[in-house]
């Protein structure tokens, strides 16, 4: 991965959210399978 030193933050944000998502949705897998 490389990295931008000139981020803005509004990118900053929609990359939290969707790396959040994906955090979520692998954690609502795992309990989806353990249930």
């Amino acid at each position: 991965m490389t990295e931008t030193p000139a981020i803005g933050p509004r990118s900053a944000l929609i990359l939290a959210a969707l790396w959040g998502g994906i955090t979520i949705a692998a954690y609502a897998a795992v309990i989806g399978s353990m249930l």
